[in-house]
């Protein structure tokens, strides 16, 4: 437990939260708790922690209040307004954001607490209800270094890793949708795979034990390093090659009648290579056009 920081206030107390407060109490810190439903802040209560009848009563209470909620909405309103959590923290007191909310809300968080005296940590969590339990959650930080240095013991309660990304605010709420939209990638690039395979007559169980080996081989990784680096040289498969690749999916796809999304968009993509003189490099040179698409080169 830190040295310096003894009381932690957690409001929001649903699958994520409750899971995070369990860990910052068992850690021995002097727990406030509050959840817009009393009821979910029995077990805790029943742990040592104390109750709250607002947000604002946490606030004052204790040196730094965590807020693990749903949106832009729902952080707002907790923040704001004469029971906001604003209104009873004290002058250098902190405010660690776990939830994943806009960039813009970030920023704007930021300002509120400056503006107060108070101190803002843009710290949005990745990881499932069972990891929050087990504090094997992920986090980027983002905020004024010595404060996040101040509440690292508790960031470390409820947490596997912690990635400090810089002062800006808005580089954690970003990581964290960047994180988010490989997830929601993944999902949806599954679940093409399952269709796809199933109107080929090749069943789930087997498609899943595909994407099963995909997964454990080298290929991902070495491909997301390639990409890092931007080294397509020598080719491990060319442009060229995976363009003609691409073609029979989508011919297949059409035949079959199961539509692969991707593939379409990464045709073009392909056609952007070869027109540029292009086609020579490694078929992970898409990673360029993204680049030209963004304006970054």
């Amino acid at each position: 437990m830190s040295d310096e920081i003894l009381s932690v206030g957690v409001i929001g107390l649903g699958n994520i939260g409750s899971g995070i407060a369990k860990n910052i109490i068992e850690a021995g810190y002097q727990g406030t708790v509050y959840n817009r439903t009393p009821a979910k802040m029995e077990p805790f209560l029943e742990m040592g922690a104390k109750p709250a009848s607002s947000p604002r009563q946490v606030a004052s209470t204790v040196e730094v209040i965590l807020t693990s909620l749903m949106d832009d909405a729902s952080v707002e309103s907790v923040t704001t307004g004469e029971d906001g959590l604003l209104a009873g923290l004290k002058a250098g007191g902190i405010h660690i954001g776990a939830t994943t909310i806009s960039p813009r809300l970030t920023a704007r968080l930021a300002e509120m607490h400056q503006e107060r005296g108070s101190h803002y940590i843009a710290a949005p969590i990745s990881g499932r209800g069972d990891y929050a339990q087990l504090g094997k959650l992920i986090t980027q930080v983002a905020g004024q270094k010595d404060i996040v240095d101040k509440c690292m013991g508790i960031l470390q309660c409820y947490t596997q890793t912690v990635t400090y990304m810089g002062e800006d605010h808005k580089a954690a709420a970003n990581a964290k949708l960047a994180i988010n939209y490989m997830t929601v990638s993944f999902i949806e690039l599954y679940s093409q795979c399952y269709a796809f395979g199933l109107k080929c007559g090749i069943s789930t169980e087997l498609m899943h034990e595909f994407i099963e080996t995909m997964m454990d081989w080298y290929s991902p990784r070495q491909y997301a390093r390639t990409i890092k680096d931007r080294i397509y040289e020598p080719a491990n498969f060319k442009v060229t090659s995976g363009f003609k690749d691409v073609q029979l999916m989508l011919e297949s796809a059409k035949e079959v009648g199961a539509p692969l999304h991707y593939a379409s968009l990464i045709s073009d993509k392909y056609i952007s290579l070869i027109a540029r003189g292009m086609a020579h490099l490694d078929w992970s040179a898409i990673h360029e056009v993204n680049l030209w698409n963004a304006g970054l080169d």
